[in-house]
C-alpha cells in the first residue's frame, strides 16, 4: 500500500501545530518528530507510534494495531502501527498520537547502540 497524500496532509494539519513538531522522510514514508525525537511514522498507509506500557498492550489487544515492521520481517523496536481507514481516518488515531508525543516528550533518549567494538 502507498501513502495517500490527503492522509499525510491531515496528519500534518493535526500534528504540526502541537509545537516543536517537524517531519522528515523515513522508510519511504514520513516521520514526525518532537524536537529531535521520533514519535510517529506514516508508512504504507499506516501510522506507527511509540507507546508506553500498558497503552502498547491495549492497542495490540484491541485488534486494531499490529507490531510495526517497516521492512518485511524486521520490527521497529516496540512500536505499533494502526491502519488509516475510512472509519474515522486520522481523527480516530488522535488519542494514540497524543499519548505517543507525550510519552516521547517525557522519556529520556536511550542513546545510540554501538557495535561494542573499540575505536
Amino acid at each position: 500500500m502507498t501513502n495517500d497524500p490527503s492522509v499525510q496532509s491531515d496528519l500534518d494539519a493535526m500534528l504540526i501545530p502541537w509545537g516543536d513538531v517537524s517531519t522528515r522522510r523515513m522508510f519511504g514514508g514520513l516521520g514526525y518528530f518532537v524536537g529531535d525525537r521520533l514519535f510517529a511514522v506514516y508508512h504504507r498507509g499506516e501510522v506507527a507510534t511509540k507507546l508506553p506500557e500498558p497503552d502498547r498492550t491495549q492497542a495490540l489487544e484491541s485488534g486494531r494495531a499490529a507490531l510495526f515492521s517497516p521492512t518485511l520481517g524486521r520490527r521497529f523496536g516496540d512500536w505499533v502501527s494502526f491502519p488509516v481507514d475510512e472509519d474515522g481516518g486520522v481523527d480516530a488515531l488522535l488519542p494514540w498520537l497524543k499519548t505517543a508525543i507525550e510519552y516521547v516528550r517525557v522519556t529520556p533518549p536511550s542513546g545510540r547502540k554501538t557495535s561494542g567494538r573499540s575505536q
